[in-house]
């Protein structure tokens, strides 16, 4: 399996050919009319893209909370077990419980996040901004109450369908001391000329590296898979399929968003 990892946005840029033609330049399902085109977007900035998040950071009901369930040593007549040093002084609250109680959060909790930007060919661009842009504002969210995020594009991609990924792409867009580029983000999460274009530049442009393993051919560049079990991530958001239908409606990507934050912020 062939990995590259980058480490910054500018390290992944400069990776591609921003000449090259990957065959589908087509704005209405890629995004953007050829990779400068693309490229010229993540750099400038998208206005539109920000304003989808903004609507559905007002949207998210559960607030990241500030407290966490967390349980204490109780002493007792009677209890769960004995605890030899009081029993031995003859103390009759010798015995141990546990009770539950809430205590304050730490402030700068790290959250490493994965999101693979991949899809498959038939999954709706509207599908696909629905999604980046409640993932957008599950970030910001995260990081305005608190928490420190790490955020990695991934692009897991196989030469055969319902396989592990023979090829994997990953690339930093956040370091947890970074401060928040919401306009950076929105480009990479929402839309999808980030896979459907340059992504397609960089299997066009890096296919000589693991001919085997890069599907490049005939115009076409393999199949859209997940990435293997035993990622490193906090939470992992897994490519996107025709079967999400949660992400076809914006009720939909907002319940789907709601999840999310209750998965991140109940984590003690």
């Amino acid at each position: 399996m062939f990995k590259a990892h980058y480490n910054s946005w500018s390290e992944f840029l400069a990776s591609i050919n921003h000449d090259i033609s990957t065959g589908y330049d087509n704005p209405k399902w890629s995004g953007a009319y050829s990779v400068k085109h693309a490229v010229s977007m993540s750099t400038d900035g998208v206005p539109e893209l920000e304003a989808k998040v903004a609507n559905f950071v007002a949207s998210i009901e559960t607030a990241p909370a500030n407290t966490i369930k967390a349980f204490r040593q109780v002493y007792a007549e009677a209890g769960c077990r004995v605890d030899v040093a009081r029993y031995i002084s003859g103390r009759e609250d010798c015995m141990v419980s546990k009770k539950r109680t809430l205590k304050n959060r730490p402030n700068g909790r790290l959250v490493k996040i994965g999101v693979s930007i991949s899809a498959l060919c038939k999954v709706k661009t509207s599908c696909m901004e629905n999604r980046g842009a409640a993932i957008c504002a599950l970030i910001t969210r995260l990081e305005t109450t608190g928490y420190r995020v790490q955020l990695d594009v991934c692009s897991p991609q196989s030469i055969s369908p319902n396989q592990a990924p023979t090829a994997i792409t990953t690339c930093n867009i956040k370091r947890f001391d970074d401060q928040l580029d919401l306009s950076r983000l929105c480009y990479c999460l929402i839309s999808p000329s980030m896979f459907r274009v340059l992504m397609f530049a960089w299997a066009r442009t890096n296919h000589k590296l693991a001919p085997k393993d890069i599907p490049t051919y005939a115009d076409a560049y393999g199949y859209s898979v997940n990435m293997p079990d035993g990622h490193e991530y906090d939470l992992y958001i897994p490519t996107i399929t025709k079967y999400m239908h949660e992400f076809e409606t914006v009720d939909g990507t907002r319940n789907w968003l709601d999840t999310q934050v209750k998965r991140i912020t109940e984590q003690a």
